[in-house]
């Protein structure tokens, strides 16, 4: 188990930033498609760096449920600003459950 979880939570907070620098406020319940809108690509580099950082395991992640694709991104893209897409319709993961399962070694969710 890791012991500090404000550095964990510093360092997953850096990744994301890679990914979207322009994400000026990162929080522990900031939700990474619905108010970063990560999605395709981006996402799945995150979750990438984090097992390859903390030996996650993310097998039992269900892609589907929690982002769009790479290739349904720019239709959702599209979607969104023209008010068409239910952002409800994938299940929220934020910064805190990404340091659950650091903490866990495992995707539980």
């Amino acid at each position: 188990m890791i012991q500090n979880t404000n550095y964990v939570y510093s360092d997953v907070v850096e990744i994301i930033q890679q990914y979207v620098p322009s994400a000026e406020s990162i929080a522990s319940d900031t939700r990474l498609f619905h108010d970063l809108l990560l999605m395709g690509d981006d996402a799945e580099e995150i979750l990438l760096a984090i097992h390859k950082k903390y030996g996650v395991d993310f097998s039992s992640f269900k892609w589907k449920e929690y982002f769009p694709s790479e290739y349904a991104a720019p239709f959702v893209s599209i979607l969104m600003s023209l008010n068409l897409y239910r952002m409800d319709q994938k299940k929220p993961i934020t910064v805190n459950d990404i340091v659950i399962a650091i903490n866990e070694r495992k995707w539980s969710k």
